[in-house]
């Protein structure tokens, strides 16, 4: 069985022949922590919703509202096309399990 040690950043990780499925994991959890997600802006509040509202309704373009109102195009847009739904989350069900007991099957 060969072992390949790998120093990376003050993390040593080993890697045997034979252990994929956990080396997988392992690099992907790596991974993670050296290229963290994106984070994620704030919500609109009440008063820029009303704000979007009324310029919207006064005929002025998503560029125009989001250079008024100091956020980016693409939170205005959303927020235009979600209406009431904007900000919730979705509803997630989840993985469905594949697997079925054999006594199922017979």
């Amino acid at each position: 069985m060969a072992y390949h040690k790998l120093p990376l950043s003050g993390i040593s990780i080993v890697i045997a022949n034979g252990g994929n499925l956990k080396c997988s994991i392992l690099l992907t959890q790596v991974y993670q922590l050296l290229f963290p997600a994106m984070p994620r802006g704030t919500n609109l509040t009440d008063y820029e919703k009303g704000q979007i509202d009324t310029l919207k309704t006064a005929g002025n373009s998503a560029r125009a509202i989001s250079k008024a109102i100091g956020r980016s195009p693409g939170v205005i847009i959303n927020y235009i096309n979600l209406g009431k739904k904007y900000g919730q989350k979705k509803d997630q069900e989840g993985l469905k399990n594949c697997l079925i007991d054999r006594k199922e099957e017979l």
